[in-house]
């Protein structure tokens, strides 16, 4: 949570050049993190988001995005 809001801000709104994941859905979340871990290219943010999402486990990613939908 803590890496996600260097870029996504604490609220999730995002910033100049990151997107808002407040108020997208947990399985969304859960989908675009799933994609960017398995290397796949979803858009431009793709080389910030797969570094950060490479190493996370299935259970982080559902704790992760659990958390989002919370914002």
């Amino acid at each position: 949570e803590s890496i996600c809001r260097l870029c996504h801000h604490r609220t999730g709104h995002g910033g100049k050049f990151t997107p808002a994941i407040a108020g997208r859905g947990a399985e969304r979340t859960e989908m675009m993190l799933r994609l960017y871990r398995s290397g796949y290219h979803v858009g431009p943010m793709t080389n910030l988001m797969a570094p950060w999402a490479k190493d996370l486990s299935d259970e982080d990613i559902v704790n992760l995005a659990a958390y989002v939908d919370t914002l």
